[in-house]
């Protein structure tokens, strides 16, 4: 896992599987503390236009996007300052105290620090852990 604020945008590539990587090998990518909200089966991130952190987040989040249009494939993580991220059987979910929890546990909206990857253009969430 590595942090927003790690990552440099010439280390990123797409690979030929249509993942993306960094020089250490498939780059997850660690988020600032954003609020968020669960829709069905994906975890809406919104940006807070006034923090620096968010915008330099979602600098990140937005070359991996162009990365994958220049290979025409369909991406749609990103839409009016909020990012998209699909939460999948393996993702992990855990409360304030690192305890795992159940996705039908969790709060339906508030304040994560989260982790994904993106494979075929597509944000896939690994871990999330609720922030008070």
């Amino acid at each position: 896992m590595t942090s927003y604020k790690k990552i440099d945008l010439l280390d990123i590539s797409l690979s030929n599987d249509y993942t993306i990587k960094n020089k250490k090998g498939i780059l997850e990518i660690k988020s600032p503390i954003i609020m968020y909200k669960i829709d069905n089966c994906n975890l809406v991130l919104y940006i807070n236009k006034h923090s620096g952190a968010h915008n330099l987040f979602l600098n990140i989040c937005s070359y991996i996007d162009r990365l994958f249009k220049m290979q025409d494939i369909q991406c749609n993580n990103i839409t009016n300052n909020t990012i998209t991220v699909n939460v999948t059987p393996v993702s992990k979910f855990y409360d304030k105290n690192n305890k795992l929890l159940n996705i039908k546990d969790v709060q339906r909206e508030g304040k994560i620090i989260c982790s994904f990857v993106c494979l075929n253009g597509i944000f896939e969430l690994k871990n999330f852990l609720l922030i008070n």
